[in-house]
C-alpha cells in the first residue's frame, strides 16, 4: 500500500476516543545526558524529549476522535508523502486489505 500511494513512511494506529486532542509524553525514560567517545555531551534530556514530541506531534489530530464515536473500533493509516499532494483524496483499490477488515 505504501508503494501504491508513493509514501515515504506510514503509521497505523487504533483511534483513541477522547474529547481532548492532547497526548501526554512520559519522559521517565529520558537519559540525563548522552556523551560521545570524547566525553562531549551529544544529547540532553531536553533534546531527547523534544525529538519524541516532534515524532508524535501530528498524532492527536490524526488518531483521536470525540467520545461520541466511541462505539466504533476504527484503525487509521496515515502516510508521510514526499511532498504535498493536491488531491483531496486518493481512490485506490487494494482488495487484499479486506482481509484486515471486520464488519460489526
Amino acid at each position: 500500500l505504501q508503494r501504491r500511494v508513493g509514501a515515504l513512511r506510514y503509521s497505523v494506529f487504533e483511534v483513541i476516543y477522547n474529547d481532548s486532542k492532547v497526548f501526554r509524553l512520559d519522559g521517565s525514560d529520558a537519559p540525563g545526558q548522552l556523551f560521545d567517545a570524547n566525553n562531549q555531551v551529544i544529547e540532553t534530556s531536553y533534546t531527547y524529549i523534544l525529538n519524541k514530541l516532534i515524532g508524535i506531534g501530528s498524532y492527536p489530530h490524526l488518531f483521536v476522535k470525540p467520545l461520541r464515536y466511541s462505539s466504533e473500533r476504527e484503525v487509521r493509516i496515515a502516510f508521510e508523502m514526499p511532498r504535498d499532494i493536491e488531491a483531496h483524496y486518493l481512490d485506490i483499490e487494494v482488495p487484499e486489505l479486506l482481509d484486515y477488515v471486520e464488519f460489526l
